[in-house]
């Protein structure tokens, strides 16, 4: 239980509720704003990693301030701990926009990714019209409501930052002084 107190005071904890709250109203505000598809778009993604990688980048050099040595593996499990925050707390976006504001945009939801599938199906994979119609009605029979598909997201989406955490901590390890037992 310290350990948990530990770190909800701390930086990490701070930027990530920051950027799982800027993600979370992002989520809300493309829905306001009637444009719910920007989140399907080849963008979004990278544009949420950027920001992801801002608040890990930004936690991590506090806390590197207030250790000698930051290693690798102590890096990496603060940007781990970072991620599953900023992944839950941006992921309740999808079950209050689809549960409790608005039913139908579970519908909507549906035909953008129909239509974004068939568009990669069709010109980049050119896939026969079987395989394309067979995904198509995978797509529309779809329980994008369910509990095991807001899990199935939440674990990739944690997976997919991981994997660039496995990346970030490389960079943002600190390691300790060489000469600093001369200063002892």
């Amino acid at each position: 239980m310290e350990k948990f107190n530990k770190f909800i005071k701390s930086p990490l904890f701070f930027h990530s509720m920051n950027v799982g709250l800027i993600l979370f109203a992002a989520r809300i505000i493309m829905y306001l704003t009637h444009h719910w598809e920007i989140v399907f778009s080849p963008a979004y993604s990278p544009l949420s990693f950027v920001l992801i990688a801002f608040a890990w980048i930004s936690a991590i050099r506090v806390e590197k301030q207030n250790h000698e040595t930051f290693n690798y593996g102590k890096t990496l499990g603060a940007l781990i701990k970072m991620t599953f925050v900023i992944v839950f707390i941006s992921s309740l976006a999808d079950p209050l926009l689809y549960n409790l504001i608005d039913p139908s945009l579970i519908e909507q939801t549906k035909a953008i990714s129909m239509e974004k599938m068939e568009m990669i199906l069709t010109q980049q994979l050119k896939v026969s019209d079987e395989l394309r119609d067979l995904q198509m009605e995978e797509i529309k029979n779809l329980n994008i409501n369910g509990v095991g598909f807001y899990l199935q997201t939440y674990f990739v989406r944690i997976l997919m930052n991981a994997l660039l955490a496995l990346i970030f901590a490389i960079f943002l390890k600190k390691k300790a002084d060489k000469n600093a037992w001369l200063n002892q």
